[in-house]
């Protein structure tokens, strides 16, 4: 167990915490983004498009 644990547990370190990070992340923009942030974006895509005119 020795020099494994050393290679296993950075690892786990790496991948395990960004992805529970991410997932928090991904809730959070869910349950707010959906209210407030649809309504911003699609605000500034009719502002974008009415400035720079239809693509």
């Amino acid at each position: 167990m020795g020099l494994d644990a050393f290679i296993i547990f950075p690892v786990l370190l790496v991948t395990i915490i960004p992805a529970i990070l991410g997932c928090f992340v991904l809730y959070f923009i869910i349950r707010f983004g959906v209210k407030h942030g649809m309504q911003a974006a699609r605000a500034e895509e009719i502002r974008s498009c009415g400035v720079q005119g239809p693509r």
